[in-house]
């Protein structure tokens, strides 16, 4: 049911429950990249923040897939308590995660993203390959520059758990 704020109609925000143990990490794909539907690239309020291509250099953002690897460091602490026997964060940890990043903005009325990566990791000497995601709030930050106020997207909050499978 779709609900109303001030007489517009808004999708509702995802709750910490969004995870369903018989479905599984449903929207993780095998590739990284961006798998926004046209709808959301085009409709989204915040989609400006998310495809605006000419950020500064310094500020880490979704077009040109700088911000992958602050992402892929907030996905790689989750995955260390999933995982106990990756012990700790590593540089190479951080840039796997980041290599396979995969993103997909959420409809509503909220800069919410699903997130989603895939490495391997030797078990027991055997490699296995895993899918770590999450759905992340992000936060938005801005700046003044002659009179303009610009913002950009930022890491913000996990909503409900961030999930690890084993592929195989």
């Amino acid at each position: 049911m779709q609900r109303q704020r001030e007489g517009v109609p808004y999708a509702p925000a995802p709750g910490e429950d969004w995870f369903d143990p018989k479905r599984g990490l449903e929207f993780y794909r095998e590739r990284g990249g961006d798998w926004t539907g046209k709808d959301s690239r085009e409709l989204h309020p915040y989609a400006g923040l998310f495809y605006y291509e000419f950020y500064p250099e310094t500020t880490p953002n979704f077009a040109d897939g700088s911000i992958f690897k602050p992402l892929a460091r907030e996905l790689a602490f989750e995955l260390v308590a999933l995982l106990p026997p990756l012990v700790e964060v590593t540089p190479a940890l951080i840039d796997a995660l980041a290599r396979n990043m995969g993103w997909e903005l959420r409809e509503g009325r909220e800069p919410v993203v699903n997130l989603w990566s895939s490495f391997s990791f030797n078990e027991e000497g055997r490699p296995r390959r895993y899918a770590v995601g999450g759905v992340m709030r992000m936060a938005v930050r801005s700046w003044e520059e002659q009179g303009r106020v610009w913002e950009y997207v930022v890491p913000g909050e996990w909503i409900g758990p961030v999930v690890l499978e084993r592929l195989h």
